[in-house]
């Protein structure tokens, strides 16, 4: 397995020497499921979110299913998916920048 030491595990890192939105995201939930959340949420806040947003829609569906109304918090769904995907841009966006035009290497997987 000698051949295998220098290649990273993120192909999109190795490509384009940026950052993708999922990286961080193992040791995020590592930190995680140790119970760190502020330090889970440095490495990449998507996980925490996607928690939240697996927690709001059972609670929601679960809050449809007791009132009979079907349908009635879709849009408070649509907004925290929106939220989400706009957090991932944003991670995407500032770690990149932050690498590329400050050198600063905010997980510390490239050498600047």
């Amino acid at each position: 397995m000698e051949v295998f030491q220098n290649i990273s595990e993120c192909r999109f890192r190795d490509a384009f020497h940026m950052y993708c939105p999922g990286c961080g995201g193992t040791r995020a939930v590592k930190a995680l499921l140790a119970g760190d959340v502020l330090k889970s949420f440095l490495y990449n806040p998507v996980p925490i979110c996607l928690l939240l947003d697996c927690i709001l829609i059972i609670l929601t569906i679960g809050l449809e299913h007791l009132t009979g109304q079907k349908n009635r918090y879709l849009r408070l769904r649509f907004l925290m998916n929106l939220g989400l995907l706009i957090i991932i841009v944003m991670l995407f966006v500032i770690r990149n920048y932050l690498l590329l035009y400050c050198g600063i290497d905010v997980l510390g997987d490239f050498k600047c």
